[in-house]
């Protein structure tokens, strides 16, 4: 198994549309990430509930725009 130093950064805010297919699409990758980050700014929907569903999440929770959250 080929492993991967790659991390990625998810700034999101209120995505439980898109969120799922996302993180289905990094779940089935043959190279998998060494970790997945998603930054949530608080979001008024399921995209809290939806980031802790996927094991190989890590989710944060930061106020700002995307370029806070990726800092």
């Amino acid at each position: 198994m080929i492993k991967s130093s790659c991390s990625i950064v998810i700034p999101v805010y209120n995505e439980e549309k898109y969120l799922p297919i996302l993180l289905t699409s990094i779940q089935n990758q043959t190279i998998k990430p060494k970790e997945v980050i998603v930054v949530d700014a608080f979001s008024k929907d399921k995209t809290e509930t939806i980031a802790k569903s996927y094991s190989f999440v890590t989710l944060l929770k930061k106020k700002g725009g995307p370029a806070a959250q990726r800092n």
